[in-house]
């Protein structure tokens, strides 16, 4: 199977389908998939394009999510103002991520302000096509023979200062996974070794540019090329900051 591999997609519907477009995807005629490593909206203003992609991509079934920590901090957030009457009572982290602007414009073309009514707001959200269609469909992690997709990194153990491979993280709980999917992959995999015997793990999450700094790459400010090392490929190219780069890759691979 062919599958094309992008992450950290953050609302930037242009640039995302110009890279698939050209890395050939809707010139395709072997069969192939789309694997995506989570962190699909906030910070750019393009969520309800990303939406309706996907959504038809997984009625086609040609896709396969990964949930990023975007979307935990998302459900987090609409939980929140289920709770309030007024904006000011929600976490500034909703804010510094840009989750509050991904509701709050999407609330507004429902007549809704976010300031006026949160709880109405958050209501509105939870009956969109993202909350009912595409986050049920986002797995903490998917696995072909020669490859782990996730966000963050595989979950792992702490012993002392030093995070040490488990081999039953497959079987993590929903909370373990929350914490892998702020995991710093790079880190992880460089730093610690934490990489799975025979595999390369594929993640986003955390930005190229420090992958390139630890190789020691002279022109590492302006590289937001995929990082590539040992058991690891990191896609974040950091869409959201200037010059705006969508990192997407292609990989042949057998399903496991």
């Amino acid at each position: 199977m062919k599958y094309y591999v992008a992450s950290d997609l953050h609302g930037h519907y242009t640039e995302f389908i110009r890279a698939l477009r050209e890395k050939g995807w809707f010139e395709e005629t072997e069969p192939h998939k789309l694997i995506l490593c989570g962190d699909y909206l906030d910070r750019g203003e393009e969520s309800e394009e990303i939406v309706a992609f996907l959504a038809d991509l997984l009625k086609k079934e040609e896709v396969i999510l990964i949930k990023g920590n975007h979307e935990d901090y998302l459900q987090l957030m609409l939980d929140e103002m289920t709770r309030y009457d007024n904006m000011l009572d929600v976490n500034e982290v909703h804010f510094q991520n840009q989750t509050v602007d991904t509701v709050a414009r999407y609330a507004m073309k429902k007549g809704l302000d976010i300031n006026e009514c949160p709880r109405k707001c958050a209501e509105v959200f939870q009956e969109s096509t993202f909350m009912t269609e595409v986050m049920p469909a986002m797995k903490d992690y998917f696995e072909t023979k020669n490859y782990v997709f996730t966000h963050g990194w595989i979950p792992y153990q702490e012993k002392g200062f030093r995070w040490v491979y488990d081999e039953h993280w497959r079987e993590a709980d929903e909370e373990t996974w929350q914490d892998a999917r702020w995991t710093y992959g790079i880190v992880a995999a460089v730093d610690h070794k934490v990489l799975v015997p025979h595999k390369t793990v594929v993640c986003g999450h955390y930005a190229t540019v420090y992958g390139h700094i630890k190789e020691g790459d002279p022109n590492w400010r302006n590289n937001r090329d995929p990082f590539y090392a040992e058991g690891i490929i990191d896609l974040d190219g950091t869409v959201y900051c200037s010059p705006h780069q969508m990192n997407i890759i292609v990989l042949e691979d057998e399903d496991l």
